[in-house]
């Protein structure tokens, strides 16, 4: 729990609470909020969840500096949709960024 609270903190500014006794940390932004449970195993496939950001190839680069691991860099969504860019947290969890440009 701390690796992970460390990790979103430092890389998204995110607002993490961590329950050691319950083994739960609940995190926010200001707008979105959600919960870290360790219970979970990581997976390669099902829900994907997708951080916007301002520039993907400079937020992978401090992913890669914080522990994570890069999947993809940046690269066109098709259909004009924008970008993303996709990585694993330290605990293996797969994650994507987007952006507009």
């Amino acid at each position: 729990m701390t690796k992970t609270e460390k990790f979103y903190s430092k890389l998204f500014n995110w607002k993490v609470n961590v329950f050691p006794d319950k083994n739960y940390a609940f995190f926010t932004d200001g707008i979105i909020s959600g919960g870290f449970e360790p219970s979970y195993k990581p997976a390669e496939e099902g829900i994907n969840l997708v951080i916007a950001v301002d520039d993907i190839n400079q937020k992978l680069e401090e992913i890669a500096a914080a522990g994570g691991k890069i999947v993809h860099w940046k690269k066109e969504i098709e259909g004009g949709h924008g970008f993303v860019g996709t990585f694993k947290d330290p605990n293996g969890n797969r994650l994507s960024l987007w952006s507009k440009a």
